[in-house]
């Protein structure tokens, strides 16, 4: 009798042995990993350059004061898109001449493309597509968008040494840039002078840069939660506009344009 009960608990002892080996113990389940989109996003510095490769296809039409944009992975179907700073999809609309700036969150339609209704003066624009596709590569390109009557001569230079501070609706933003260095992080820090802003987009704010050619397109966003601080990479010398969004109670988003120059060396 005695050795049959050893005999019995040693199996018992064995079975749950193996239980723990193999993660399957009765009555507790392992637990799979979760992934949270925002996380990064939130807490880190989040930067977008053009990139050589792509595995996802974009196109740009705008009919009737509505903008469309298909996106297609290389066998034809609309990606999977993860979530980035609250939005599926960012869409940077800029003038040629970099004058007019449009920061618009398109919404998916049934068929998997996006639209979103904004209003284009006639003219001649470039668009960008800011997106994060799972599992394909992507890398962000400038369409040629041509809206009603335009001018085909070539779009007058933009270039011009604006001031460190700009001011709009009474609000007041301070540029302090540098030093600004090809292919290093360059700090890009702003100043309210006291005013009180609320997150935009979970974040305490957005800096688009686009080259004179408007070719080469950057999105950062603050380097910390409690900063104004903003982390660049810069791979293309040349003349930069930028704008920098900031969230202010009850007057909503204001984008305040600064031009930056990244020297050679």
């Amino acid at each position: 009798m005695i050795g049959s009960c050893r005999t019995f608990l040693i199996g018992i002892v064995v079975i749950l042995l193996l239980g723990l080996r193999l993660g399957c113990i009765p009555g507790k389940a392992t637990a799979a990993p979760h992934y949270h989109p925002e996380a990064h996003t939130r807490e880190a510095p989040h930067t977008h350059h053009n990139e050589e490769n792509s595995e996802i296809s974009t196109e740009v039409s705008y009919d009737a004061n509505r903008l469309f944009v298909q996106i297609r992975d290389k066998d034809g179907r609309s990606p999977v898109l993860t979530v980035n700073h609250e939005k599926e999809m960012h869409l940077i609309i800029v003038s040629r001449d970099l004058k007019s700036f449009f920061h618009v969150h398109p919404e998916r339609l049934d068929n998997g493309d996006f639209a979103a209704d904004v209003l284009l003066p006639d003219g001649d624009y470039r668009v960008f597509v800011d997106i994060t596709p799972r599992d394909h590569s992507y890398a962000v390109a400038a369409h040629t968008l041509e809206v009603g009557n335009t001018d085909e001569g070539e779009a007058p230079p933009f270039w011009s040494a604006s001031p460190l501070t700009q001011e709009i609706e009474g609000r007041r933003v301070t540029l302090e840039a540098g030093p600004i260095h090809l292919h290093e992080s360059s700090n890009l820090r702003f100043h309210l002078h006291g005013a009180k802003t609320e997150p935009y987009l979970g974040a305490k704010g957005h800096v688009v840069l686009i080259d004179e050619t408007a070719q080469t397109y950057i999105h950062v966003h603050p380097v910390a939660e409690d900063v104004l601080e903003f982390s660049a990479h810069f791979e293309k010398p040349g003349r930069y506009k930028l704008w920098a969004e900031f969230n202010f109670p009850g007057q909503g988003v204001l984008a305040f344009p600064f031009t930056i120059e990244v020297p050679s060396k």
